[in-house]
């Protein structure tokens, strides 16, 4: 007979695993279920196609060159498919970012039944182990057997075992060392700050972990050119690229595989290291975690998410509304955006990538390499485009994520009440557009302008600060285009977005509005003249904000269930009294 604490830790177990398979989004748990094997074959992708891409060229390098040319081509690959898999991992524990820790509702529910402490924080850490480990496998597993039949059909059968045991274990090791030090990152802040200073610093740890990620793929590029200098001897282990957890794995892979660079084993050595250290933060910390978690639940001292936003959330509220209407829907759109899991994660990768897009061009500023006279050495050929650059990076990214956030609902069951409400029809493309303009323009220009200030003379900055703006305010309207209703609180309708087909355009368009949009800026305030440049800005913002407003009045008019909610049970009792009987 199995004990009763077995049965329990099973149970539980079981129960935390498939909390992974929960989606707030989906509408029932077959959806997310087919969701998570969808995430499985895209995050496999790259490590299928990437051999499949490279097989003729190994093979081609391999006969020129012998079986020391193939491999140092092959440190490229694997650099590429270690960098991506980490951005993969890392993306991935930030979308399920609140079931990496015993949550109160566990504490308060668990904690009321006969179930020890200790089998509720060992249930979840089985449950997290098979979590990353069914991830890594799925991931993993084709990718390993691909290389490994490509590169001993080319070398030889006999280290087919070989190739395919070091591309599995390193990269199983590389997901398990950042789930490792993602979970030791929150449990460890759990265990020091408590569970009501960590619900308040949860989204800005979630914003760093996201902007890592981001950060470690915009390293790709470098990684991949670096990966070369391993294969010397001896190789400069101490410069900054080769401390990326991506290089590390890639000297465990290559260690198993049984290279002979020198500089495998102490980058290899540096990976078991980093393993461990995770691994043993996460496993000290998670129970100290959850101990304070479940005390804290019983005690009723744990504060909701998102309460640390509540003065700027206050503050915003009273700057940019002056009606009833607006303030209500503004507080209530502030308060989704920060306390609902899905809208945190489009937030958290939003700003991850907007700080990651605008980091070079501060860096830059910093060490002084953009900060240049403001001249036109060729049509558009300017020093100073980067400087000019971030502010709309961090336009068109933030404004466009915050979009995606306001589309998601967030609790679609509550939303009858602003359709039985009375207010006015705009007042939900009001509040959101305020919110775009502070954190989209207002927060950039703010930043921008008085570096821009400091270090160009003023009567060239004032017109680009002019066209800035219009291009920023123009962003803005496009974002809301048609949008009519309540931000949080209609009906997500992912076909109406047309990613799949505008993507491209998208990205082409991002070209444009961040690099040509400035130097054609530089550029006009020299020929014709500053007046010029301001004309084809403010004929494109009048156009699109007219366009935008008429898209949503329509929207409004004609009943979509994607726009406005207008069931209106308003009729006051005094009018109700008056109207004739039938």
């Amino acid at each position: 007979m199995v004990p009763p604490a077995r049965r329990q830790l099973s149970t539980l177990a079981r129960a935390f695993l498939a909390r992974f398979f929960e989606n707030e989004a989906a509408g029932t748990t077959t959806d997310a279920r087919e969701g998570f094997f969808w995430l499985i074959a895209a995050l496999a992708t790259p490590g299928i196609f990437l051999p499949l891409w490279m097989y003729f060229r190994w093979e081609a390098v391999a006969e020129l060159g012998g079986p020391a040319a193939l491999h140092r081509t092959l440190l490229f690959d694997k650099t590429i498919y270690l960098g991506v898999s980490t951005v993969g991992i890392v993306l991935l524990s930030a979308m399920i970012w609140h079931t990496l820790i015993v949550e109160r509702r566990d504490a308060l529910i668990l904690g009321a039944l006969p179930v020890r402490g200790r089998t509720i924080t060992f249930a979840k850490l089985i449950a997290l182990a098979g979590y990353i480990g069914m991830i890594s496998i799925g991931m993993h597993a084709i990718s390993a057997l691909l290389y490994g039949f490509g590169l001993s059909s080319i070398e030889r059968w006999a280290l087919l075992l070989r190739f395919g045991a070091g591309q599995m274990i390193a990269s199983i090791a590389l997901n398990c060392f950042v789930f490792a030090a993602i979970v030791g990152l929150q449990n460890l802040a759990i265990a020091v700050l408590g569970p009501r200073r960590f619900a308040r610093a949860s989204s800005l740890l979630q914003v760093i972990v996201v902007g890592l990620g981001v950060g470690v793929l915009l390293l790709v590029p470098a990684m991949v050119t670096s990966a070369p200098l391993l294969t010397v001897a001896p190789a400069p282990l101490d410069r900054a690229i080769f401390w990326a957890p991506p290089m590390w794995f890639l000297g465990l892979n290559e260690v198993i595989t049984g290279t002979s660079f020198a500089a495998m084993t102490p980058l290899a050595e540096r990976a078991v290291s980093a393993l461990a250290l995770a691994g043993g933060v996460a496993l000290i910390a998670f129970p100290i975690a959850a101990s304070r978690t479940m005390a804290a639940a019983v005690e009723g001292n744990v504060s909701t998410e998102g309460r640390g936003f509540g003065a700027v959330s206050i503050w915003l509220t009273r700057a940019l509304a002056f009606t009833p209407e607006r303030r209500g829907v503004l507080q209530f759109t502030m308060a989704a955006l920060a306390r609902t899991h899905q809208q945190r994660l489009i937030l958290a990768v939003t700003v991850g990538v907007a700080i990651a897009m605008v980091t070079p061009a501060a860096v830059m500023f910093l060490d002084g390499s953009n900060v240049n006279a403001w001249r036109v050495t060729n049509w558009g050929q300017a020093a100073p485009v980067s400087l000019l650059a971030g502010p709309l990076m961090w336009n068109f990214i933030t404004v466009l994520g915050m979009r995606a956030a306001m589309a998601f609902p967030s609790e679609l069951g509550a939303s009858w009440l602003f359709a039985v409400a009375p207010a006015p029809m705009f007042v939900g493309r009001n509040a959101a557009r305020s919110l775009l303009t502070v954190i989209g323009v207002v927060l950039p220009l703010a930043l921008a302008l008085p570096v821009w200030y400091s270090v160009w003379p003023w009567f060239y900055v004032t017109p680009v600060a002019i066209a800035a703006t219009l291009g920023m305010l123009t962003i803005v309207d496009a974002a809301l285009w048609g949008f009519v209703g309540i931000p949080c609180a209609k009906p997500l309708a992912t076909q109406r977005s047309g990613l799949t087909s505008r993507w491209p355009g998208l990205l082409i368009f991002l070209y444009f509005y961040c690099y040509v949009f400035p130097q054609w800026q530089i550029a006009a305030t020299q020929r014709p003249g500053w007046w010029f440049m301001l004309i084809p800005p403010t004929l494109i913002f009048i156009a699109v904000h007219s366009g935008s407003k008429s898209a949503a009045r329509a929207n409004g008019l004609s009943g979509d269930p994607h726009g406005y909610l207008k069931l209106d049970l308003s009729v006051s009792a005094k009018q109700l009294r008056s109207a004739p009987h039938a």
